[in-house]
């Protein structure tokens, strides 16, 4: 009943036959999901980032680049067997992803429970120190209370939350591409886009709401972790 609401509303505003409009709405439902989870994460990711130190962000961001290299080339590998359809298989594969998330929540949750057992700040360098350069140095080095376990987690999800990203969104786009031609892609990417900046924007909203709350009610930021594996697997 929703459904056929929503194309006949749709139907004012598009030129789109009855073939193409309900693989459209299936596109941008996914993207709008994608985005969403992304998004959703993004506070977390950023969290992770600072907790380790802008003197460790830029081999972050090298070792995402490395990541998108090894990644993309296995994911077109497994896209691409032969036998299998590629629905099929893209969504095996983001429930795949919705699992590696579930896995990281788990470790981000223990990483949480595992202790303060190391320091990066010696006690004679903080009782030296003035707070300006105490903060100056906590900015560069990161957290001081983390310990390899808790640092190696949150590098690990930093780096895999940016290729997951490009990885996925490259996926949809090129089975879009598949899927319609050059002059249905023309009438019908504006609704699929509109539907990952609607992701984009719920995401968004969702991480705002959960950073300001998670604090009042004592619940981790790790919590948005299992929402956007939710929306990945929504996604497949």
């Amino acid at each position: 009943m929703l459904k056929s609401f929503l194309i006949k509303w749709l139907r004012q505003f598009l030129s789109a036959t009855d073939e193409e409009i309900t693989p459209a709405l299936g596109a941008a439902a996914t993207m709008f999901c994608l985005l969403a989870s992304h998004f959703v994460m993004l506070p977390l990711r950023e969290e992770a980032g600072v907790s380790l130190g802008t003197d460790v962000l830029p081999k972050l961001v090298s070792a995402s680049l490395v990541g998108v290299v090894v990644v993309t080339p296995l994911t077109s590998l497994f896209l691409s067997r032969h036998g299998h359809p590629k629905e099929v298989l893209l969504k095996r594969f983001y429930t795949f992803l919705a699992l590696i998330l579930l896995a990281f929540y788990a470790l981000y949750h223990t990483s949480l429970l595992h202790g303060h057992v190391s320091s990066i700040l010696d006690t004679r360098e903080l009782t030296a120190a003035g707070s300006e350069q105490v903060q100056e140095f906590v900015r560069h080095k990161g957290d001081a209370s983390m310990d390899a376990f808790q640092r190696t987690v949150r590098c690990a999800f930093y780096v895999w939350l940016n290729v997951q990203n490009l990885v996925v969104l490259s996926c949809m786009w090129a089975r879009c591409a598949d899927v319609f031609s050059s002059e249905a892609a023309s009438r019908l990417f504006g609704l699929i886009s509109a539907g990952a900046t609607a992701g984009q924007l719920v995401g968004s909203l969702t991480a705002m709401v959960v950073t300001r709350t998670a604090p009042l009610v004592s619940l981790p930021m790790c919590m948005v972790i299992p929402v956007a594996a939710g929306l990945m697997y929504m996604a497949a």
